[in-house]
């Protein structure tokens, strides 16, 4: 009689909430392979999600030595928010490359420093996987960035305008030969938040001009957000 009342008690159990998990949210490590190089990205799918349902899409890209992990829990947690409006939100990672002994991680940025790793290919690359795993209003994917990972918004703002329909950067400036050679191929929407005393990441704009990468930021490679 015991088993049986334990057993029932189990079923039970497994009937009430078996539905809830079902319908709770999900974190989700995703790989994509961009130039031979395996890259890493979080996908957070929100409360409820159904592919029955388009949803948008924001990217948000963590700062330079940052994890998409740390930007997601602590930096920038869009899950209460994807919860309650219901979007998907998509945490990238960035390669170790260049500055601070070569252990940080970071974006790399058309222009006089690009080392070859192709940012746009990674975002497109991400775009493309989540939009034909999950059901998504392309109309409306976004993309954000703090500090480094806001640099490389305003790449995307000149040349991604036909895949992003707005980008924010925070904490960012744009570069100066990305202002020189900004030429967006499509409108696109830019908000920008920065506070006048940012002395690492300059509010006025980045206008380093000198050939040795050591020269900007101090002693530091443009690289090192």
């Amino acid at each position: 009689m015991v088993i049986f009342i334990k057993s029932l008690i189990y079923s039970l159990t497994l009937l009430l909430f078996v539905p809830l998990a079902s319908k709770g949210q999900q974190l989700i490590n995703r790989t994509t392979e961009v130039q031979g190089e395996e890259r890493e990205y979080l996908v957070y799918l929100p409360r409820g999600f159904s592919n029955a349902e388009s949803l948008p899409v924001v990217f948000c890209f963590h700062g330079g030595d940052g994890y998409a992990e740390s930007m997601m829990r602590f930096t920038a947690d869009f899950r209460p928010l994807a919860d309650q409006n219901k979007f998907i939100a998509v945490y990238p990672q960035g390669l170790v490359f260049g500055g601070k002994g070569g252990s940080a991680t970071n974006w790399n940025y058309k222009g006089p420093y690009d080392n070859g790793i192709d940012e746009i290919a990674f975002v497109e690359a991400m775009i493309e996987s989540v939009t034909s795993d999950y059901s998504v209003d392309n109309r409306r994917v976004f993309a954000c960035g703090f500090s480094q990972g806001g640099n490389l918004m305003w790449d995307y703002a000149s040349l991604l305008g036909d895949r992003f329909a707005a980008v924010a950067s925070v904490a960012a400036s744009m570069w100066q030969w990305t202002y020189d050679d900004f030429t967006p191929i499509e409108k696109i929407g830019v908000l920008t938040i920065h506070g006048t005393n940012d002395f690492y990441n300059p509010y006025t704009c980045l206008l380093y001009t000198s050939p040795s990468p050591r020269d900007q930021r101090g002693s530091r490679m443009p690289s090192s957000a």
